[in-house]
């Protein structure tokens, strides 16, 4: 009731106080400055990547990415030779030809022994009594898997075709698809059928997938095709070759995945011939 107010000190000099103010001394409390967000780059894609890796590099598991392989051993045995090696957590392969019955029962065993769960398209016996074709995609026995049924696929191409969901990677989990193109052929009738064949499976999947293949055919022959425009998918290749000097071992990824995807890699100690493994950094 006397008409004075109370100011602190620190409030007179600095302008700080209002009348009214309770006079109690107190400075005022400073709001604790928010630490900036630093967000890790890791790598990018377009040149961070170095242009080989070994069969059993860390690289990938370093930077907190992932890592599949697509690999054409030219039999079961160099395959599962190849998936002891391998450090990624899926491998897709072409040319395993392990044949239908027993033969797949113990090839799907010897593949869990070595740490991995397979899912196998069968190879087909020639009428010379042959083994052709069979493909293959695997995942770390850790990680869920689910073989994906190619109906409707003429029996020609299911030796051809395999399809499988695996539990890891993004949300709802990523469809892999494993292909093995006619050898010298280009887009002939059959290579040009297969790729048709494989539109129908991917049209079928609900969610990311990713397509590995021997193509048996250069990248620019792949583009002029058309085949990824009706897929909807990014080509992704290796600046190195994987057969010879040619890049015919491939990755094809949807758009809805595609910007994950860092770039190929070719593997260069597998000792393989005459394909050179190719690994895929997600």
């Amino acid at each position: 009731g006397s008409g004075r107010w109370r100011l602190p000190l620190h409030d007179l000099i600095f302008g700080a106080g209002k009348a009214g103010d309770s006079g109690t001394g107190r400075l005022p409390r400073q709001r604790a400055k928010k630490r900036k967000r630093v967000k890790r780059s890791g790598v990018t894609a377009g040149g961070d990547l170095p242009m080989f890796v070994d069969a059993s590099s860390s690289l990938h598991k370093d930077l907190g990415l992932w890592a599949v392989d697509t690999v054409n051993p030219n039999g079961w045995s160099g395959m599962l030779k190849y998936l002891s090696q391998s450090s990624a957590e899926v491998v897709l392969g072409q040319e395993s030809k392990v044949c239908s019955g027993d033969s797949k029962v113990a090839a799907e065993r010897a593949a869990a022994t070595s740490g991995w769960g397979a899912v196998l398209s069968p190879a087909r016996v020639t009428d010379a009594g042959g083994i052709s074709a069979g493909v293959m995609c695997a995942a770390k026995s850790f990680i869920g898997m689910a073989c994906n049924t190619c109906s409707d696929i003429p029996d020609l191409f299911m030796f051809r075709i395999c399809c499988a969901h695996v539990g890891a990677i993004c949300k709802g989990g990523v469809h892999f698809v494993s292909l093995y193109f006619w050898n010298s052929e280009g887009l002939s009738k059959r290579n040009l059928d297969l790729m048709h064949y494989a539109a129908q499976v991917i049209s079928s999947l609900q969610g990311p997938w990713i397509v590995s293949a021997d193509f048996n055919m250069s990248p620019s022959v792949l583009r002029s095709s058309g085949w990824l425009n009706l897929v909807k998918g990014k080509l992704f290749e290796p600046e190195g070759p994987t057969c010879g000097l040619q890049k015919y071992d491939l990755f094809v990824v949807s758009m809805n995945l595609s910007s994950a995807i860092l770039g190929a890699v070719v593997v260069s100690d597998a000792g393989l011939h005459p394909h050179s493994p190719v690994r895929l950094f997600i």
